[in-house]
């Protein structure tokens, strides 16, 4: 039994950094998918940054698209603790990739209440609101930022 842990081999480690604009695209993708057909979810992507290429034309269609997404990312994040039987939330830090995917998850929720046809255009327009300060996304995070500092009276619980 020893020889067959011994021949075992050991795993490589992927040292490889990954780029933000990549990592920014699997997930955008990742969450654009419904019903598992990535190609589909591609031509909405290209349709998008051509779009937002046109829009602005002086400025990178991808930088537009990761600085939308850095107006929507939430600072800080709520922690459910209970004490003594009620239940706080409490505001905790968050890190940057976690804050990233919060904002994916609020951005795609908010497509679900737009009133435009099609997700192409739903995006667009959520987009161009959150770059004028009025979308449906940042009204979640405001909203979000509005019960952590209400919550912060009971930051004292978290050194428990």
């Amino acid at each position: 039994m020893s020889i067959l842990l011994l021949n075992k081999s050991k795993k490589k480690k992927n040292t490889d950094i990954i780029k933000p604009v990549d990592f920014f695209v699997n997930c955008f993708l990742g969450n654009l998918i419904k019903t598992g057909n990535r190609n589909k979810a591609y031509v909405f992507y290209v349709k998008l940054i051509a779009r937002l290429k046109k829009d602005f034309p002086n400025k990178d269609p991808i930088d537009v698209l990761i600085n939308s997404f850095n107006l929507m990312k939430p600072l800080v994040n709520l922690r459910v603790k209970k004490v003594a039987g009620i239940s706080y939330q409490l505001p905790c830090p968050i890190d940057e990739i976690k804050s990233f995917k919060v904002s994916m998850k609020w951005f795609f929720g908010s497509l679900k209440l737009r009133k435009e046809k099609g997700i192409y255009n739903k995006m667009r327009s959520e987009i161009l609101d959150v770059l004028n300060g009025k979308g449906l996304t940042l009204q979640r995070k405001y909203s979000h930022e509005k019960v952590v500092l209400d919550n912060r009276a009971f930051l004292f619980f978290l050194k428990k």
